[in-house]
C-alpha cells in the first residue's frame, strides 16, 4: 500500500507524513509531505475536500460533532495545527 502512494505522488521525498482532515465526513488520514505537499486533497472516504493540518493533528472521534465543529471553525480561520513554543517551552493547546 505504501508504494502505491509514492507512485501516485512522484516528487515527494519526505520522512514525514502529514495529516489531512475532512470535516464533511469527519475523517482524517495521512499522506507523505514536504515543501511541495498540497494544502487540499480529495478525501478517500467521501470524495470531498480534505485540508492539510500538519504532522501533529489529532482528530477527535467521528461521533463528536462539537469537536469537529471547532476543527472546522479553526480551519476556516487559518489556525495552524503546529506545535507552539515560547522561549523554548512547548505550549499546550487549550
Amino acid at each position: 500500500m505504501r508504494s502505491r502512494y509514492r507512485k501516485a505522488e512522484a516528487g515527494f521525498k519526505s520522512l514525514y507524513h502529514f495529516s489531512y482532515a475532512c470535516t464533511g465526513c469527519r475523517k482524517s488520514f495521512k499522506r507523505p509531505g514536504g515543501p511541495k505537499a498540497p494544502e487540499l486533497r480529495r478525501c478517500p472516504n467521501c470524495g470531498g475536500k480534505a485540508q492539510n493540518v500538519g504532522r501533529h493533528f489529532k482528530a477527535p472521534p467521528a461521533t463528536d460533532a462539537r469537536q469537529w465543529a471547532k476543527v472546522e471553525f479553526l480551519l476556516e480561520h487559518g489556525f495552524p495545527f503546529h506545535r507552539i513554543y515560547v522561549r523554548g517551552i512547548r505550549v499546550p493547546y487549550p
